[in-house]
């Protein structure tokens, strides 16, 4: 039963006119453009909370990278082994934190995102608090499909470290490439394989996370729904993955482009201006680097509202595709 206030997830259509039957890859990209931009504020709200975390993390990650290697004191050696095992250890349990936090984000915005394509109205608590009824499936469903993608990565990294230890213990001099290099081109062909591993799974994947929310399947009857659902129809979704991808890709330039445009202008003047490097420059670049991370938190929430709809379009589509799913009637 849902509690009160909270809709139960819906996977019909009926905000905007939809053929009587699947949709073709150029009415795909429509529905997602058309979906994004009337919830445009509540998908990016959505997504705001674990951007913010992601950002925060990046920010600290890039400031005790820098407090390790110490790049502006070149006569100061980098800090000692113990703590850039501290440093490997934070980052380990970062990663934990944003695994749980965006399986969340996933169920909130799958959601939101179903809901939208129906033509119900939710809201920023609506959504979290659905995510939240069910955190422990959800989490898991992340954990199974992490698990899944990125095994094979692992084990290969793995390889390659152990390897890196291994000519690191046959040398007395710290190091014998020879030992490393003769099997790094079959690890790299290894690596190739698990990447492309990955790959193929994910699309057989990528529904798992809107099907739980809409069938209200356990975690691994998900997969395997997600696994039915995309048979026949990978290719095209690689398709439109490229084409998204490819349109985020630009805009990341445009932005980066922007970005870099203002540090310039930034140094420029700073110049112009004969201003000293201690305090001015250190405060032009702090002011700089809160300015990219807002930036990126901004940017990252707007790149995931795009991706939770494209999800549920094509979730849908398939629905349609394989069950003959009848619409809704319009409001």
């Amino acid at each position: 039963m849902n509690e009160p206030g909270i809709p139960a997830p819906l996977y019909v259509s009926s905000s905007a006119p939809l053929p009587p039957g699947a949709l073709t890859f150029g009415q795909i990209l429509d529905r997602i453009y058309h979906l994004t931009r009337s919830n445009f504020r509540l998908f990016v709200s959505i997504a705001s909370a674990p951007a913010a975390v992601l950002a925060v993390f990046n920010a600290l990650m890039t400031a005790a990278i820098l407090l390790i290697m110490k790049p502006w004191h070149p006569q100061f050696p980098p800090a000692p082994f113990p703590m850039m095992g501290w440093f490997f250890a934070a980052v380990f349990l970062f990663d934990l934190l944003i695994l749980v936090i965006f399986a969340l984000y996933e169920a909130a915005a799958s959601f939101a995102a179903l809901q939208a394509n129906a033509g119900i109205k939710v809201t920023f608590g609506q959504s979290w608090a659905f995510a939240w009824r069910k955190a422990g499936r959800y989490i898991w469903l992340a954990i199974l499909r992490a698990l899944i993608v990125a095994l094979p990565i692992m084990i290969v990294a793995g390889l390659i470290a152990g390897s890196a230890v291994y000519a690191m213990m046959r040398s007395k001099s710290g190091f014998d490439p020879q030992a490393f290099f003769t099997v790094f081109p079959l690890l790299m062909l290894l690596d190739l394989g698990a990447v492309v591993y990955a790959v193929l799974i994910m699309l057989r994947i990528l529904l798992a996370v809107p099907a739980c929310v809409a069938e209200n399947l356990s975690a691994w009857r998900s997969i395997c729904r997600s696994n039915q659902l995309t048979q026949g129809a990978r290719g095209r979704i690689f398709l439109l993955g490229l084409v998204l991808y490819a349109i985020v890709y630009v805009a990341v330039l445009v932005f980066e482009l922007a970005i870099f445009s203002i540090a310039a202008i930034g140094v420029l003047a700073g110049s112009v201006a004969h201003l000293a490097m201690v305090p001015w420059g250190w405060i032009g670049i702090g002011i700089l680097a809160v300015v990219f991370v807002c930036a990126l938190w901004i940017w990252s929430a707007c790149i995931w509202a795009v991706y939770s709809s494209a999800v549920v379009v094509v979730y849908h589509d398939q629905r349609l595709r394989k069950e003959s799913i009848s619409r809704a009637p319009a409001a």
